[in-house]
């Protein structure tokens, strides 16, 4: 009887170890498995066509190459939601696709910063946000963002 309740304990002690290791950052193999489970959800890799921008919005796209001139300031965007990841400093990251952009240097999504969530992974959305640009990395996020489905 305790040689099984000492195999228990080890084996659970063991994928408690194998789980946690998965979280650390900059572990390379959890990071592949998001990006695949993104690519599962995104337009190209599910064959659906690419989210036709709501009039007024912004495509990606026109947020990386205009990204400096936007800093600081309020735009609408229209997408698929890919990635969702709430309680992060109590707020909700929503990773925003829409079918533009370059995948290759990771400018083809952006990050949404909102205080509610705002869509569910495979959801079009309209994201109300302001422009925030990392000045080393280049990537575009919307703070303070809103949603519209």
């Amino acid at each position: 009887m305790n040689k099984y309740i000492v195999w228990s304990f080890s084996f659970c002690s063991l994928l408690a170890t194998v789980a946690m290791a998965g979280e650390l950052p900059g572990n390379k193999p959890l990071q592949v498995a998001q990006a695949a489970a993104a690519k599962k959800t995104s337009g190209a890799a599910t064959g659906k066509k690419a989210v036709e921008p709501a009039p007024k919005a912004y495509t990606i796209a026109e947020l990386y190459k205009q990204g400096d001139v936007l800093n600081g300031k309020k735009v609408v965007v229209h997408g698929r939601a890919t990635k969702v990841t709430s309680g992060i400093v109590g707020k909700t990251w929503t990773h925003i696709e829409d079918g533009t952009g370059e995948p290759k240097g990771g400018k083809n999504d952006i990050i949404s910063i909102s205080a509610a969530r705002g869509g569910e992974v495979g959801e079009e959305v309209t994201v109300t946000g302001t422009v925030a640009v990392n000045p080393d990395t280049k990537k575009v996020k919307l703070e303070d963002a809103t949603f519209r489905k």
